[in-house]
C-alpha cells in the first residue's frame, strides 16, 4: 500500500515538473502567433510575422552555425576530461 502511494506521488511530481518547465514555452509560442504588437494570446486570428522576420535576419544562419560549433567543441572537451 505504501509503495503504491509513493509511486503515485512520484508520478504526480514528475507530471508537475514537466508542466512547470513546458508552460512558459507554450505561452511564448502562443504569444508569438498573436497579430498584436503587445503581449497577448491570439483570439481567432494568428500571425506568422515574427517567423517571417526570422528568415530575413542578416547573419542568423552564421550565428546558429557558430553556436553549434561551440556546442560541439564544448561537448568534445567535456567528454575528454
Amino acid at each position: 500500500m505504501t509503495r503504491g502511494i509513493g509511486l503515485a506521488v512520484a508520478w504526480f511530481a514528475l507530471i508537475g515538473c514537466i508542466v512547470f518547465l513546458l508552460a512558459p514555452l507554450v505561452v511564448t509560442i502562443g504569444v508569438s502567433l498573436s497579430p498584436s504588437s503587445v503581449f497577448q494570446l491570439p483570439q481567432g486570428e494568428i500571425s506568422w510575422r515574427w517567423y517571417e522576420r526570422l528568415g530575413r535576419l542578416d547573419g542568423l544562419l552564421d550565428s546558429v552555425l557558430l553556436s553549434l560549433q561551440i556546442a560541439a567543441f564544448a561537448t568534445a572537451v567535456s567528454l575528454v576530461l
